[in-house]
């Protein structure tokens, strides 16, 4: 039987009748799902290594989210020297399931004297630097490194709609972007998130060109 808000206050003022209102049951508490420490080891420890990554810790922020909301797998485009990557693997819960699957040419070596963090390099490859940060902020058991072209490399990741979350922060050229897109987005599950980095740089306009007409063919992405 339905008992309407007027007629259970009407029998709550009633000693007797209030005897016969059924008894509410107490409010099931909304129990949150564990949660995940934001990554500030990964902030610390890029800031003693004197980083100049030029993502911002806004848009770290929005990574970490995006990486902690979804079920499926998560494939960064372009490493670099692994802030990003940490950032998101953080997200991911020990014995998840889940990994991150990152993928670079790793092309810096040791020495290298162009880059923006050179003074990384005196003593440690792009490589060795990424595979360490990752062990010393004990990650290695979400991560799997691939090394080689982004697009060639999509053969090596699992298939299709395996990922919640796609990065693309590779090559910045219009056609490296275009390639990306067309090789990577069969594996992004309904209701997955795409995110790139540099949407909007004074580099060119490449990433923005590439997506944006992407979007425009496809009806299914928002």
């Amino acid at each position: 039987m339905t008992i309407t808000n007027r007629i259970r206050r009407a029998m709550a003022t009633s000693p007797v009748l209030r005897k016969l209102l059924p008894r509410r049951r107490p409010p099931v508490p909304v129990v949150a799902p564990q949660a995940c420490p934001y990554p500030h080891a990964v902030f610390a420890y890029y800031s003693d290594l004197h980083d100049t990554d030029n993502t911002t810790a806004r848009e770290h922020a929005c990574l970490f989210t995006l990486a902690a909301r979804g079920r499926g797998n998560i494939f960064e485009l372009g490493t670099y020297i692994g802030k990003s990557t940490c950032v998101m693997a953080s997200a991911i819960h020990s014995n998840s399931g889940r990994l991150l699957y990152t993928i670079d040419l790793f092309s810096r070596g040791r020495g290298d004297t162009v880059s923006r963090e050179k003074h990384l390099f005196q003593s440690r490859s792009q490589y060795d630097i990424v595979t360490k940060s990752i062990a010393d902020l004990s990650l290695a058991d979400r991560v799997r490194i691939i090394t080689g072209c982004t697009w060639d490399a999509a053969s090596s990741v699992p298939g299709s709609e395996s990922a919640t979350l796609l990065f693309i922060d590779a090559s910045h050229h219009y056609e490296d972007v275009q390639r990306d897109i067309v090789a990577y987005i069969p594996h992004v599950a309904c209701g997955g998130y795409v995110a790139f980095h540099d949407y909007i740089c004074s580099w060119g306009p490449g990433v923005r060109q590439a997506w944006d007409e992407f979007l425009a063919s496809r009806g299914d992405f928002r």
